[in-house]
């Protein structure tokens, strides 16, 4: 049995969720930072970021176990910008970055300001029967980054405003008023 009244076991579990998602947001925004203001990024690094961008940014709407996603309000935006860019990193994540499911071999996704198949693989052979083996790779490009960076930040600024109301709201259920550092659902509330 829960030491916790059930009403502030869901606002517990909401709360964790909400953290998590804040702390993904910001990885995010980070990472794209990193990759718009260099202009000495490799191919294989801009692959490595355009994955953890999307695997990042994907995180927080899938079903975690014990977790869960969050609330459908998140991927609901009234700028059509961002609900696209949110359906398309969702679908790079999903099709291409977490899969890699040979059914989605026909799948375009949006990648900035161009679309093309990925994972169907090529072989080259040369004039003295050397063999070379390439399987193209979505990344992202600079535009696609900013983006995603700029989603990101309008969905840190919704998760970080509920999340501050509702760590006030425990706050106020538990009478908590010692300053120190809690842990989520052990020492806090």
């Amino acid at each position: 049995m829960s030491k916790y009244h059930p009403k502030d076991e869901k606002r517990i579990v909401r709360l964790r969720r909400l953290m998590l998602a804040e702390q993904s947001m910001v990885l995010v925004i980070e990472g794209c930072k990193s990759v718009i203001n260099r202009a000495d990024i490799s191919s294989h690094e801009r692959a490595n970021f355009s994955v953890s961008v999307a695997t990042l940014y994907a995180s927080p709407f899938t079903e975690g176990r014990q977790l869960g996603g969050l609330d459908e309000k998140y991927e609901a935006f009234a700028d059509t910008s961002l609900k696209q860019t949110h359906e398309a990193t969702l679908v790079y994540r999903h099709c291409f970055a977490a899969h890699r499911d040979l059914s989605n071999l026909e799948v375009k996704v949006h990648a900035g300001d161009k679309s093309a198949h990925f994972y169907t693989p090529i072989f080259t052979i040369k004039d003295k029967g050397e063999i070379t083996r390439h399987v193209p790779f979505m990344s992202f490009e600079n535009s696609q980054f900013q983006r995603i960076q700029d989603l990101a930040e309008f969905q840190l600024k919704r998760i970080k405003a509920k999340a501050d109301k509702l760590a006030g709201e425990l706050i106020q259920s538990s009478q908590l008023k010692m300053p120190g550092e809690y842990i989520l659902g052990q020492t806090y509330p």
